[in-house]
């Protein structure tokens, strides 16, 4: 047992002293096609002087709480220098997290989440190594599929391509990802201005909206559904018919957002409205206050947003035990 930590040890010191070139980021879109209902990204850039206060922040507060050696942050830190350890998460830019869903052809539901870290190529790799192995240290089944290993753990399946962390609900979306079959991008995913930090699209098709809301903040959905009423929230979900987002990180905390709403009919806009009223006063109670401004434009309901407490998001995503 000391030897084999001894070597851990001594490849992963020789992996941060010979840090290669970092990772390149995959084009969000090469995972679009007609079938995909959603779609959201995180892109934060290394040249970004809000993203850096918001990181320097961020390490400051996981210090605070003495970093827990079970989750993929900490495992990486407790290798590394002090010195090294202060610019960790620094190191990891660009980043960018993509968040997928699809429709087959008999309504079901599949997704995918799609993480790369540019920095710390080294040190991920060993890192990869450790989620091939289950608890006792046998390694978990894996399959071939596009050049990548995907592994079937407990907690689903998963696969690592060139500095690229994948979370597959099966095998059909695994195979949807890293064989990438090229389609044509539907016209409202390629109108995206992806210059900003985050952006989207989420058709409303089989409940996605719900499922992508859920996926995001499961408490939130449920308070927001109990504040206004089951049959009430329901309607007003279903009258969504497809959304846009965009939006820059302000700091570890908050996110300044534009959305626009599309609804089946015209006069569903004031249901929707009602719906987000509703949001705004569950989200304050719950130590999320947003600031939300509605406006109609054309067809459309527009929203501009400063949306607080994310700060405790972005903690619990550097905590968890593997970045997907």
């Amino acid at each position: 047992m000391f030897f084999r930590k001894l070597a851990v040890a001594l490849a992963l010191t020789l992996a941060v002293a010979a840090e290669p070139p970092k990772n390149s980021l995959p084009d969000p879109l090469s995972y679009v096609d007609p079938s995909c209902v959603s779609f959201g990204v995180m892109h934060a850039r290394a040249d970004d002087q809000a993203i850096h206060r918001t990181m320097q922040m961020l390490w400051t507060e996981l210090e605070k709480r003495h970093l827990n050696s079970d989750g993929w942050v900490g495992i990486l830190a407790n290798f590394l220098s002090t010195g090294q350890r202060q610019q960790l998460l620094l190191g990891f830019l660009p980043f960018q997290g993509i968040r997928l869903d699809y429709l087959d052809s008999q309504g079901g539901a599949h997704s995918a989440t799609v993480v790369t870290v540019a920095g710390w190529k080294g040190l991920q790799g060993i890192f990869w190594n450790r989620l091939l192995l289950d608890p006792q240290g046998k390694p978990w089944p894996t399959q071939r599929v596009g050049g990548a290993d995907v592994v079937s753990s407990r907690d689903g399946k998963m696969a690592r391509r060139d500095g690229t962390f994948y979370k597959f609900t099966d095998t059909m979306m695994a195979q949807r990802c890293l064989l990438q079959s090229r389609h044509a991008v539907p016209a409202l995913y390629n109108s995206l201005d992806r210059s900003h930090d985050t952006y989207g699209v989420l058709y409303n098709r089989q409940l996605s909206l719900r499922r992508f809301l859920t996926w995001m903040n499961m408490d939130d959905v449920a308070a927001v559904e109990k504040a206004m009423g089951v049959d009430k929230f329901k309607r007003a979900m279903e009258a969504v018919e497809y959304l846009t987002w965009q939006g820059e990180v302000l700091d570890d905390d908050r996110l300044d957002l534009e959305m626009r709403i599309h609804v089946v009919r015209l006069q569903d806009n004031d249901l929707v409205s009602e719906l987000l009223t509703v949001a705004r006063r569950v989200l304050k109670e719950r130590g999320r206050p947003a600031d939300i401004k509605t406006r109609i434009v054309g067809s459309d309901l527009r929203l501009d947003m400063v949306i607080g407490g994310n700060r405790q998001f972005f903690l619990d995503y550097l905590t968890k035990d593997k970045p997907v």
